[in-house]
């Protein structure tokens, strides 16, 4: 037996391999959910205030509020693409925050519908009206890069963009071009088509209009408890597979 502290198993075990050989491979799901969903929203005040600049102006011993003028969460039309139990948690907690919340999932979260009034809509309807958006879906080979020219060239003009997903969600190259030239307000990123990020993903890392840190959504004290736990019951819940 093989158990993996996470999710994502196949990014980092040959399955097939696994399976010819008999090893039964377990993984565990939700563990941070919580963790990277309150990730995601503190990457949001933090772009939305300027927070990161703030910070840099004052402890360069300056005092300075030219361009910091920052805009509120509550107010705001936030997108979440992918309502699974991270996207969910995000699309309660803008709610709560008194955001105006819709959402985009092959498969729709009732919860999200009847006790928030979130609704469901096109891809194209978010990223065209929303001030965030926030990406958690699964990668699939059907969904690389779905994130492409056409939608990131439709956001507005001070529009933020949220992936502590994946990367491979979104096409690099249209996402760089798109900050490179103020085209949209700024992005929030946590996730890198390699890590540690090199070439195109270590530029856009280093932009003045870009948050950018070294994956770590989901690393809290809980939900590193929560993982080494919920291994454990795993390996028990799953003894008599092997015996």
């Amino acid at each position: 037996m093989l158990q993996f502290i996470g999710t994502g198993v196949n990014n980092f075990v040959d399955m097939d391999y696994a399976k010819e050989k008999g090893i039964e491979v377990l993984n565990i799901s939700n563990y941070g959910s919580n963790a990277v969903a309150e990730y995601a929203l503190g990457m949001a005040f933090s772009l939305a205030r300027h927070i990161p600049q703030g910070m840099t102006v004052l402890k360069s011993g300056s005092w300075n509020q030219e361009g910091l003028q920052g805009k509120e969460i509550s107010g705001s039309k936030v997108g979440v693409l992918g309502t699974g139990s991270i996207g969910a948690l995000v699309a309660e907690k803008y709610h709560n925050l008194g955001a105006e919340v819709i959402a985009c999932d092959i498969y729709e979260n009732e919860n999200l519908k009847t006790q928030y009034g979130i609704k469901y809509c096109s891809m194209e309807e978010i990223f065209k009206t929303c001030d965030i958006i926030s990406l958690h879906m699964t990668v699939t080979k059907e969904n690389e890069k779905v994130i492409d020219k056409k939608l990131i060239s439709s956001m507005k003009e001070d529009a933020l963009l949220i992936n502590v997903a994946r990367a491979e969600l979104v096409d690099t190259q249209a996402l760089y071009d798109a900050l490179m030239e103020k085209k949209i307000g700024g992005a929030a990123i946590d996730v890198y088509n390699t890590e540690p990020p090199v070439g195109q993903d270590m530029e856009i890392a280093a932009m003045e209009n870009v948050i950018a840190t070294p994956h770590i959504g989901f690393y809290s004290e809980q939900a590193n408890d929560n993982s080494i736990s919920m291994s454990v019951d795993s390996i028990l819940e799953n003894l008599d597979k092997i015996v």
